[in-house]
C-alpha cells in the first residue's frame, strides 16, 4: 500500500505537456472589448487600517520616551513606563483617526452613474449651497 501511494504521489509531480486550442491572431472590431476595472479599498478598511498603525507607531514612540525616561531622567528606574505607552498610542490613534478619514475623502473623486440621480457629489466636492443660487 504504502508503495501505491508512493508511485502517485511521484507522478502527480511528472509534468504533462498541455494541449491548448490554436491561437486565433487576427482581430476584427467586434472582438475587442475594452474593460476598465478599479479597485480600491473599502473607506472603512483604510480608516481602520491607518487608526491602527498610529497606534502601533504611536505606542513604539511612546516605548521610546519610557526608554529615554529610564536612562536619562531617573536614574534606572522605570517610573510608570505604561502611561507613556499608553499616551503615545492614543495620541497616535487619534492621528491615524484623522489620517485614514483625510485619506478616505480624497480617494472619493469620482461621480457614480445611478439608476435615479445624474450626479452625485462626493469627497470634496462643493457644498450645496453654491448650486442653490442657480436654481
Amino acid at each position: 500500500m504504502l508503495k501505491a501511494t508512493l508511485l502517485v504521489s511521484a507522478l502527480c509531480f511528472v509534468a504533462l505537456p498541455a494541449v491548448a486550442a490554436p491561437l486565433k491572431t487576427t482581430l476584427s472590431e467586434h472582438d475587442v472589448d475594452v474593460v476598465e476595472v478599479q479597485t480600491r479599498p473599502s473607506p472603512a478598511g483604510t480608516i481602520v487600517r491607518d487608526a491602527v498603525g498610529g497606534a502601533v507607531l504611536g505606542g513604539a514612540i511612546g516605548g521610546g520616551v519610557a526608554v529615554y525616561n529610564r536612562y536619562g531622567t531617573t536614574n534606572g528606574t522605570w517610573d510608570n513606563w505604561e502611561r507613556s505607552v499608553l499616551i503615545g498610542a492614543g495620541i497616535g490613534l487619534g492621528v491615524g483617526l484623522i489620517v485614514g478619514g483625510i485619506s478616505v475623502a480624497s480617494q472619493m473623486d469620482r461621480s457614480f452613474v445611478g439608476p435615479a440621480t445624474e450626479h452625485r457629489d462626493v469627497g470634496f466636492s462643493p457644498a450645496m449651497g453654491q448650486y442653490g443660487v442657480r436654481y
